[in-house]
């Protein structure tokens, strides 16, 4: 009669997946990501950088960036550390980040820097007849060769309550081209015959004296006119010169040549109301 021997063998030193541990199944990398995955940015602008690690349970978590490689073209430069990438110059780029496993992209589009240095303030009404409420408006001119994205840039009276007037989606302003932001649509129609191009402003433009600033979308200074003196809150500074003499009621004080900025009162003349022209 032959036996039959059944051996049974224990393989020692062997695991589960690493997915499984006491039985139970965890997490494990199925990817990684960029964010943002589209960034629209300016030269010169600095844009925060993460990387994060997708998890097959739908989780996410931050990735460890020292583990990750980057690479892109010439418009955009990711910082040693991983956490930020500065867009160069204008165009459009693709940053990839990738390890031994997984590879992400994300697109950025750089826009050429704004030169504001041509954008001026050329007219102000602040002294409209009768009532002046809904009649101010502010003009502001491209005196330059070449178009200017001016979204985002502000216009804001002298009081420090104020709050400012943000140009939001706006078109470039073409060369030789000149935009008003009124109080009112239908009042600024009905008084100068014209339609502005952005409102409403909600400051009042003081009669006695006022200061008109005009910023960038970083909050820098790109132009600014001291009426009578300028504000109680922001006074004309003292190489403005001699004050500009209140102008009559239903005038307009104008910048007599759109070009010439000296950054004082020579450059301001009284003249009619010519919005737009």
């Amino acid at each position: 009669m032959k036996k039959i021997i059944i051996v049974i063998t224990t393989l020692a030193g062997c695991s589960m997946p690493s997915a499984f541990e006491n039985g139970q199944q965890h997490s494990v990398l199925t990817g990684i990501e960029i964010i943002p995955k589209q960034t629209y940015c300016t030269e010169g602008d600095i844009i925060p950088l993460s990387i994060v690690s997708l998890l097959s349970d739908g989780t996410r978590e931050k990735a460890d960036v020292s583990q990750i490689q980057f690479r892109t073209g010439d418009r955009i430069s990711v910082d040693p550390e991983g956490n930020s990438f500065t867009c160069i110059r204008e165009g459009t780029d693709t940053l990839e980040a990738f390890n031994d496993s997984f590879y992400s992209t994300s697109s950025v589009t750089v826009k050429k820097k704004p030169d504001y240095s041509q954008i001026k303030i050329t007219e102000v009404m602040y002294n409209p007849v009768d009532e002046d409420t809904g009649k101010e408006y502010i003009e502001i001119m491209n005196t330059g060769s070449f178009q200017v994205d001016i979204d985002g840039c502000m216009v804001i009276d002298g009081s420090r309550l104020s709050e400012s007037f943000v140009f939001h989606r706006t078109k470039p302003l073409e060369p030789e081209k000149r935009l008003i932001a009124a109080q009112s649509d239908q009042l600024f129609t009905s008084t100068y015959g014209a339609s502005p191009d952005c409102i409403p402003f909600t400051f009042a433009l003081n009669n006695s004296g006022e200061t008109v600033l005009l910023y960038s979308p970083k909050g820098e200074l790109i132009d600014a006119v001291y009426i009578c003196g300028g504000s109680a809150d922001l006074p004309a500074p003292s190489s403005w010169g001699a004050k500009n003499a209140k102008t009559a009621e239903g005038s307009s004080i104008v910048r007599q040549y759109p070009s010439l900025d000296t950054d004082s009162a020579s450059d301001w003349i009284e003249a009619a109301p010519s919005p737009g022209l």
